[in-house]
């Protein structure tokens, strides 16, 4: 964070107050991190552990969701109270950051799925005409909640929401700390809450890749930077 030119603020006192308190060109960042686990072994909608040896198996891609959604949802709980004691002011940005360096294919697919815990991503899809063949559309399919075992379904476009206004954005990695990249920052995915309002800056964290959403009447397009390439 140093290196991007955020001063970061001791918290001598130990005051209740969220985990990092940063400030870049005069603004206010606060970041609350936590580090989602697969969840109960055996649970019902735990991610299940990898199976060793070479084998074939589907990626447990909504209970990856479930347990990013709960991460987001309990640091969203956090957010709330330090809001309620007066310790957030009304013009700073609240960033949540997930580590998924606890749950095995934490990034797999076509988009990293914790886009799909915060936005009504779904599964891609390709049209191809059957007579002529070729691809004449791909996109991904709406979905705005998964489901538990149980038929409980869960949010997850928790951006979309007029409860997460509060909520910036979240900053994600798909590494431990005891596995990082060459790069520290590389790993990185910035992703904007659209509806915000503590909007944090574009282009304020200049590590991995960046998303941010393009509202439109009948859809949304999901825009990206990735600053490894650019």
């Amino acid at each position: 964070m140093l290196d991007l030119g955020f001063a970061l603020a001791p918290n001598r006192g130990k005051a209740a107050r969220p985990d990092i308190k940063a400030t870049k060109n005069n603004k206010v960042v606060w970041f609350e991190a936590i580090a989602p686990t697969p969840g109960n072994p055996g649970g019902a909608d735990a991610v299940p552990e990898r199976a060793g040896g070479f084998v074939v198996a589907d990626v447990p891609v909504e209970q990856i969701i479930m347990r990013y959604t709960a991460a987001i949802a309990e640091k969203k709980r956090k957010y709330d109270e330090y809001e309620a004691k007066g310790v957030i002011g009304p013009d700073e940005a609240c960033l949540i950051a997930v580590s998924g360096g606890a749950i095995w294919q934490s990034q797999s697919g076509v988009l990293p799925y914790i886009l799909s815990a915060v936005l009504p991503i779904g599964d891609m899809y390709v049209t191809i005409p059957k007579r002529s063949g070729g691809v004449t559309d791909t996109g991904f399919h709406y979905r705005p909640a998964v489901t538990k075992k149980s038929g409980v379904e869960v949010s997850s476009d928790v951006f979309f929401q007029d409860d997460f206004r509060s909520i910036s954005g979240v900053v994600f990695s798909e590494w431990s700390i005891g596995n990082s990249p060459d790069k520290l920052g590389s790993d990185l995915l910035t992703i904007h809450n659209p509806r915000t309002t503590r909007p944090f800056d574009r282009g304020a964290i200049e590590r991995g890749i960046e998303y941010w959403v393009i509202e439109q009447e009948t859809e949304f397009r999901l825009e990206k930077l990735n600053y490894e390439k650019a």
